[in-house]
């Protein structure tokens, strides 16, 4: 039973990931870019990282977002300038899976966090903190890729990158926050017809009210 529900998980993620790897590579190149900063590309990468960690929890978004920073690492992705020696490889790599894999991890576990006090909270929450987590943690490694390359965190280099991650930060978020209702759908449609092996805390409530009545349980289950 146990390897039933592994082996069903795991195919949820490589779905996820796949999806992230579209839409990272492909998509990303294909969508207009927003008349702002130079051209702001419209980014939905996130997204399945989000529904990764609402459906298997924070190890499912770490997953999820630790494969979106190993795509950012393919080349024509950005992160091949810092390629210059053995040192800076490493210290990008840990920048690009650190920034997405904690997004993926928190959001996450702000979502199993919230989920009891109120499921559309808990689904804005995932859809905000993984924004604010990618950006964050890309901000504070890249000062330190910076420091290194140039020895000053914050000069003038920096502060250019920064702005247009800021712009890019917003659009994230505002994507995220207007695909957060169809989230909410989703996991509902997902939850109640199918068996991708789902964390605990969702996979009891699998018909169309019962998510929304799972604050008023103490049937909660944990894995």
């Amino acid at each position: 039973m146990k390897n039933s529900i592994m082996i069903k998980r795991m195919v949820g993620l490589a779905t996820l990931c796949a999806i992230t790897f579209v839409l990272q590579f492909w998509i990303a190149g294909i969508l207009p870019k927003l008349p702002i900063g130079g051209g702001t590309a419209i980014n939905l990468a996130l997204i399945p990282v989000v529904v990764g960690a609402i459906l298997y929890g924070p190890v499912g978004g770490l997953m999820v977002g630790l494969f979106l920073g190993a795509v950012t690492l393919l080349p024509g992705q950005g992160a091949e300038g810092f390629y210059v020696n053995w040192y800076m490889t490493i210290l990008a790599i840990v920048l690009c899976l650190a920034k997405a894999g904690l997004a993926g991890f928190l959001s996450g576990l702000a979502f199993k966090l919230l989920f009891k006090k109120n499921y559309y909270v808990a689904i804005y929450a995932t859809a905000i903190v993984a924004p604010i987590v990618n950006t964050g943690i890309f901000l504070l490694l890249y000062g330190v890729l910076i420091y290194i390359m140039t020895g000053s965190a914050y000069g003038p280099t920096f502060a250019a990158t920064a702005t247009a991650v800021w712009i890019m930060f917003l659009v994230e978020l505002s994507v995220n926050i207007l695909f957060a209702p169809a989230l909410a759908t989703l996991t509902k449609i997902l939850t109640r017809n199918y068996d991708l092996g789902f964390v605990g805390y969702l996979k009891n409530y699998s018909d169309e009210n019962s998510i929304d009545e799972a604050v008023d349980t103490e049937e909660i289950v944990e894995d």
